[in-house]
């Protein structure tokens, strides 16, 4: 090998990073050529020299500290906008629910406009709930939004259901 071609494979020999037949033909080449030991002694001093100057370099210990913190503070952003979007969404099909029940259970009678205030009732809880959990970010919040929205279709199906049964039933 050359004096060039060695030179410009030192950074790799020094890392360790050469494949075993350059590695062996640059280690012969340096054991003959004192201008390329030299070179290779000449890198060895800079990289010590960058090691060195990193090593003694670090972030200051409340660094660490206050990327955890802004960190934490993203998640718990994510997970309240998380919880909003759910609460807004029972919400969304409640208030369409109540508004389209008329259609489903034709025969408006006193169940039926029971069944219509339920349905606000809940719509106005979980919109409440859906502000305060966005605001304070409680996902214990967001669960009892979907455990009232719940609660609300199963009633709201059953009264429809029943509803629907006696206006079909014939006498």
């Amino acid at each position: 090998m050359e004096c060039r071609e060695v030179q410009e494979r030192l950074s790799a020999h020094l890392d360790g990073e050469l494949p075993e037949e350059e590695e062996t033909a640059v280690t012969t080449h340096l054991a003959h050529c004192r201008a390329c030991r030299s070179r290779l002694g000449e890198l060895r001093s800079v990289s010590a020299g960058i090691r060195g100057a990193l090593a003694a370099w670090s972030a200051p210990p409340e660094f660490e500290h206050a990327v955890n913190r802004r960190i934490a503070a993203l998640r718990r952003a994510k997970q309240r906008f998380h919880t909003g979007i759910v609460a807004l969404v029972a919400t969304g099909l409640l208030a369409l629910m109540a508004a389209f029940a008329p259609v489903i259970a034709h025969p408006i009678d006193r169940i039926f406009v029971g069944l219509i205030g339920h349905l606000l009732r809940s719509a106005r809880i979980l919109l409440g709930l859906w502000w305060s959990s966005t605001v304070i970010g409680e996902p214990a919040a967001a669960a009892m939004g979907i455990g009232i929205a719940l609660v609300s279709w199963v009633a709201a199906w059953e009264i429809i259901r029943r509803t629907w049964r006696s206006s079909s039933t014939p006498g």
